[in-house]
C-alpha cells in the first residue's frame, strides 16, 4: 500500500488530470492496495499533494510567464507538449500570455480548414492574475489558440496576432474572418491575414438591433 500511496503523490503533484481520475487508474493497476486504501481516504491526501506543490498564485500575466518559464508549471501539458507558448509586450506595456497545442493545430490545419473564428470572453477570466479578457480563435469551430489579455487596443491585439501568425499559424490562408464588431480586433486580425474576408457575427449583429431597439 506504500507503494500505492507514493504513486498516487507523484501523479497528483506531477499532473493536472482530475484526482478521482488519477485513483481509479491507479486503483485498477492495484487492486489489493486500493482495497485497504479507499478514495475516500486518498482524496484529502491527494488534494494536499497538489495543493502543496503549486506556486503562489501570481499577481500579475507577466509574473505568470516567469513562473512558465522558470518550469514550476511543468505539469500543464497536453500531447507531452507545455500548452505555454509566450508572452507578448504591446507598445505600451501591456502583456498577454498565448495557449496552445502545436499537435492540435496541425491535425486541425491538415483538415483544410479555410475560416477563423474569433471570440473574446470576461465572465471566465481570473480575478488573479489581473486580466481583462480571455481570446479565444477557432479554426471554424475548434478552438485552437487562447490568449489572456491585460488591455483590448489595437496594440494589444497587433502584438498578439503577431506572435501567433509568427510562431503557430505561419502556413495558415483563411480565406473568412468571422468575430464581432470590435473595429481593433478586425482591423488586426485582416492585417495579419490579408487573404481572408472580414465578416461579422450574426448574433453580435442582431444583439445590436435588440439594444438599439429597447433605447
Amino acid at each position: 500500500m506504500k507503494t500505492f500511496k507514493k504513486i498516487l503523490k507523484q501523479r497528483s503533484i506531477d499532473e493536472v488530470t482530475i484526482l478521482n481520475t488519477i485513483y481509479e487508474d491507479e486503483a485498477r493497476k492495484n487492486p489489493e492496495s486500493a482495497a485497504m486504501y479507499t478514495w475516500k481516504s486518498a482524496e484529502s491526501f491527494m488534494q494536499w499533494s497538489r495543493r502543496r506543490s503549486s506556486p503562489i498564485v501570481p499577481g500579475t500575466l507577466s509574473e505568470l510567464a516567469e513562473q512558465f518559464g522558470s518550469g514550476l508549471l511543468e505539469r500543464y501539458q497536453r500531447c507531452d507538449e507545455l500548452i505555454y507558448k509566450g508572452c507578448v509586450e504591446d507598445t505600451s506595456g501591456n502583456y498577454s500570455i498565448v495557449f496552445a497545442s502545436k499537435a492540435l493545430i496541425r491535425k486541425t490545419l491538415d483538415m483544410e480548414i479555410t475560416e477563423i473564428h474569433v471570440d473574446a470572453t470576461f465572465r471566465i477570466v481570473p480575478s488573479t492574475p489581473k486580466c481583462y479578457q480571455l481570446l479565444i480563435m477557432h479554426a471554424m469551430s475548434i478552438p485552437i489558440v487562447y490568449v489572456l489579455m491585460e488591455r483590448k487596443t489595437s496594440q494589444a491585439y497587433y502584438a498578439v496576432l503577431h506572435f501567433v501568425k509568427v510562431n503557430l499559424l505561419a502556413e495558415f490562408r483563411p480565406s473568412v474572418i468571422l468575430t464581432d464588431f470590435e473595429t481593433a480586433l478586425r482591423e488586426m486580425l485582416i492585417r495579419h491575414f490579408p487573404s481572408a474576408t472580414a465578416h461579422g457575427c450574426w448574433f453580435h449583429s442582431n444583439q445590436a438591433v435588440w439594444r438599439k431597439c429597447e433605447n
